[in-house]
C-alpha cells in the first residue's frame, strides 16, 4: 500500500493529466451533433465536395475534417477530445514557469468558457473544426518555434521546418481570419529578425512560404469575388458608409460580449490576481511617484468598478443602467476594462514581463497572448 501511495505521488501530475483527458473525452461523448452539422452529414455535404466548395468558400481543410466528422461519431469524439486537450497542454507548455500548475489553471479556465461560446465552439462540429483546430494549429506552430535544435542536428532541423512549413500551409485553409493573421505575424517575426538580429531565420522564411501558397490557394476560391461583388445571399461586404458604420457597430456589440462581458469566471481570476499583484507591488514599492500611483489606483478601481458592474448585470439581466444607451456604456467600459488591465501590469511588472503582456517573449519568438496567461506566469 506504501508503495503505490509512493508512486501516485511521484507520478500525480501525470495521472492528473491522464483523468483530465478522460473527463475531456467523457464532455466530448455528450456533445450532440447540432446546426448544420446536419446538412454537412447529408448529400449536401458530398454536393459541396464534388466541385471542391467551389463559390461556398476556401475554408477547404475546415470543410473535409467537417465532412468527415458529421460521417463517424466515434472519430468526431476522440478528435475533439485530443484537440480541445491538446490546446490545454500547448499552452502550460508554451509557459517558462510551473508547467503543472498552469495546466491546471487552464483546464479550470477551460470548463469555465460562457456557454454560447462553448455551444458555438466545441460542441458544435462545424464550428469546432474551423476554430478549435486553428486555435489548436497556432499553439502548435508557436511551441514548434520554441523548441531551439542545434546546427549539428541536421535532421531535426530539416523536420521541424518541414512541419512548420506544412503546418503554415494547412492554418490558410481553416478560417480567413487566421490565415491573414499567420502571415502578418509571420512577416513580423523575419522583420524582428532582420532589424533586431540582422539575420534571417529560415524557420520564418519557410512558414511564410507555405502560408502564401496557403492563402493563394484559398482566396482563389469563386466565393470571394462574388462576396466582393455582393452577389453571395448570405455574405456580403460594405458598399457605403453608412452601411460599414452599421456593421462596425454590429460586429462591436459581439465582439465586446463574446470575447470580454460574458467571460464570468476569466474576468473574475483576473480581478483576483490583479489584486494580489498590485498588493504586492504596493508593498514592496512605497516611495512610488503621485502621477504613477494615481494612474494605477484609476486602472485598479475600473478593474474592480468592471467586475461588479458585470456580475450585477448577470444577477439581473434585464437591468438596462443607461436604458438604450446601454450597449454603448458597456462597450465603452470594456474598452477601459482591458487598458486597464494593461495599465495595472507593465506599472506593476518589470521591463521583461510587462512586454509579454503584449507578446508572447522568449529568445526565439514573439507571440500575443491573453492577458491570463501573462500574469499567471508571474514569479
Amino acid at each position: 500500500m506504501t508503495k503505490i501511495i509512493e508512486t501516485i505521488n511521484k507520478h500525480k501530475f501525470k495521472l492528473i493529466k491522464a483523468i483530465s483527458f478522460v473527463f475531456i473525452l467523457f464532455l466530448c461523448f455528450l456533445f450532440p451533433y447540432s446546426g448544420d452539422d446536419w446538412t454537412w452529414g447529408s448529400i449536401e455535404g458530398i454536393k459541396r465536395l464534388n466541385n471542391f466548395f467551389d463559390n461556398y468558400n476556401g475554408r477547404y481543410l475546415g470543410n473535409l475534417v467537417v465532412l468527415l466528422l458529421t460521417r463517424f461519431s466515434l472519430l468526431k469524439i476522440f478528435v475533439v477530445a485530443i484537440t480541445t486537450y491538446g490546446i490545454i497542454l500547448l499552452l502550460s507548455k508554451l509557459s517558462n514557469k510551473n508547467e503543472n500548475s498552469l495546466f491546471l489553471v487552464a483546464c479550470l479556465l477551460m470548463l469555465c468558457i460562457p456557454k454560447g461560446m462553448l455551444r458555438q465552439t466545441i460542441v458544435w462540429t462545424s464550428g469546432y473544426a474551423n476554430y478549435v483546430i486553428s486555435a489548436f494549429l497556432v499553439l502548435l506552430y508557436l511551441y514548434l518555434l520554441k523548441i531551439h535544435i542545434p546546427k549539428e542536428e541536421k535532421i531535426k532541423n530539416i523536420l521541424q521546418k518541414i512541419s512548420l512549413g506544412l503546418i503554415g500551409f494547412c492554418l490558410m485553409l481553416f478560417i480567413e481570419h487566421i490565415t491573414l493573421y499567420i502571415i502578418g505575424i509571420t512577416f513580423l517575426f523575419l522583420l524582428k529578425d532582420l532589424i533586431v538580429d540582422k539575420k534571417l531565420s529560415t524557420k520564418y522564411i519557410v512558414v511564410l512560404i507555405g502560408a502564401i501558397i496557403g492563402a493563394f490557394l484559398m482566396f482563389s476560391n469563386s466565393a470571394y469575388m462574388s462576396i466582393l461583388n455582393n452577389k453571395d445571399s448570405y455574405r456580403d461586404v460594405p458598399n457605403s458608409s453608412s452601411s460599414l458604420i452599421e456593421k462596425v457597430k454590429t460586429n462591436s456589440k459581439i465582439i465586446y460580449k463574446e470575447l470580454v462581458f460574458n467571460n464570468t469566471f476569466l474576468n473574475i481570476f483576473l480581478c483576483l490576481l490583479v489584486s494580489i499583484i498590485v498588493y504586492k507591488y504596493l508593498k514592496d514599492n512605497v516611495n512610488i511617484s503621485k502621477m504613477k500611483k494615481f494612474i494605477l489606483n484609476i486602472s485598479y478601481f475600473s478593474i474592480i468598478g468592471f467586475v461588479l458592474y458585470m456580475i450585477a448585470s448577470l444577477l439581473n439581466p434585464n437591468w438596462k443602467i443607461l436604458l438604450k444607451f446601454t450597449p454603448y456604456f458597456e462597450f465603452l467600459f470594456t474598452i477601459i476594462y482591458c487598458l486597464s488591465l494593461l495599465f495595472v501590469l507593465c506599472l506593476c511588472l518589470n521591463k521583461e514581463k510587462a512586454e509579454k503582456i503584449l507578446f508572447y517573449r522568449n529568445k526565439y519568438f514573439y507571440f500575443n497572448m491573453s492577458t491570463f496567461y501573462f500574469i499567471s506566469n508571474r514569479k
